[in-house]
């Protein structure tokens, strides 16, 4: 992959969140995003996701970065948290 982010040019602190249930495909996002000296948090679901936003608070995540075929509850996430457009 051949992405390059410069950070003095982002607007605002940026942190991605990863949702897959293949660890081979998050660890592979987190080591990107991590060379890319961007902040990144993971979750193995949906379930977890939305606990991880939850956690981190209203705005702390910039970019949702989902697999949407998971079992169980789909990765779309749409409007399942109530601050899910939230930013401060």
């Amino acid at each position: 992959m051949n992405v390059t982010i410069k950070p003095d040019i982002r607007p605002f602190p940026l942190q991605v969140l990863v949702v897959d249930d293949e660890p081979v495909i998050v660890e592979e996002l987190m080591d990107f995003f991590a060379e890319e000296g961007i902040s990144a948090l993971s979750a193995g679901d949906a379930a977890a996701a939305l606990r991880t936003l939850t956690d981190a608070g209203p705005g702390s995540v910039s970019v949702i970065l989902s697999d949407v075929k998971m079992p169980g509850q789909d990765g779309s996430l749409r409007a399942e948290h109530p601050w899910h457009h939230s930013r401060t």
